[in-house]
C-alpha cells in the first residue's frame, strides 16, 4: 500500500533496538545492524579509508567543505547470516534535491553471490523513481531496462552509495557476511540531526561528539 511504501521511504524497519546498540534493519531474521566505536581496529580502518591521499579521503575532501567537513550520521556494521531473506527494495533517505547522506560499505571478507550481496538500482536516486515506489508502480524497476548491480566486493573493497538510491540486501544461502559501514551527512542538505533521516546507527555520545571525515584526514 501507499502507507507501507511511505514507511519504507521514511527509513522505517522491523524493530527498534537502537537503545542497546543494534540498529533498525529490514528483514531482521538472521540479519543485524551492530553499532561500532571509533577505537582499536575500527579507528585504524577509518584512518585508512578517510586519510589523506586515500581514494575515499580525497573524494570526501572534495565533496564536503574543507571547513567543518561532513558529520557522521552512522558508524556500524551489517551482519547477514545464512537464512536471512532478501530485503524489500528501498532507499535509506527520501528524495531530496541533494543527496542527504553518503553511505560507505566496506567488505570485511570476500563477498560471493550466494552470500546475499547488496544490490543497487542505478539511477534510482531521482524524484520520478521515488514517486513510483510510493505509488507501488514498480514496472520501471523490474523491466528489461532496469540497471542493477550486485556489490560483489573483495575484502577491503568499498562501495559508496547516495542514500536516495534504491537497493536491497540479498538472501544469504552460504555463510556470514559482514560489512563495516558509515554514513556522512551532506552539508548542502542540512546542518543539524533533525534535517536527516531518523534512527541513524550511531551511539548517542558519538552523535554529540559530531565526528567528521576531517577527523581522519
Amino acid at each position: 500500500s501507499a502507507d507501507e511504501d511511505s514507511s519504507v521511504l521514511d527509513g522505517d524497519a522491523d524493530t527498534d533496538n537502537t537503545s542497546n546498540g543494534y540498529g533498525n534493519v529490514f528483514s531482521r531474521k538472521n540479519r543485524y545492524d551492530m553499532y561500532l566505536r571509533p577505537s582499536g581496529v575500527s579507528q585504524e580502518a577509518l584512518q585508512a579509508m578517510l586519510g589523506r591521499d586515500s581514494p575515499l579521503g580525497e573524494l570526501f575532501h572534495d565533496l564536503v567543505p574543507s571547513q567543518g567537513g561532513g558529520v557522521f550520521h552512522e558508524f556500524s556494521s551489517l551482519i547477514s547470516d545464512p537464512g536471512s531473506d532478501r530485503q524489500p527494495l528501498h532507499p535509506d533517505a527520501p528524495y531530496a534535491e541533494h543527496a542527504p547522506l553518503w553511505t560507505i560499505f566496506c567488505a570485511l571478507q570476500d563477498v560471493e553471490i550466494d552470500m546475499g550481496p547488496t544490490v543497487f538500482l542505478l539511477g534510482s536516486h531521482s524524484a520520478e523513481t521515488h514517486d513510483a515506489l510510493i505509488h507501488n508502480d514498480t514496472s520501471s524497476m523490474t523491466g528489461p531496462d532496469a540497471n542493477y548491480r550486485r556489490s560483489v566486493l573483495r575484502k577491503g573493497d568499498a562501495a559508496v552509495m547516495d542514500a536516495r538510491t534504491l537497493h536491497y540486501g540479498g538472501a544469504n544461502a552460504k555463510q556470514r557476511r559482514v560489512l563495516l559501514y558509515f554514513t556522512i551527512r551532506n552539508p548542502l542538505h542540512g546542518s543539524c540531526a533533525e534535517d536527516f533521516p531518523k534512527c541513524g546507527s550511531l551511539w548517542p555520545d558519538l552523535e554529540a561528539r559530531r565526528m567528521t571525515n576531517l577527523d581522519y584526514y
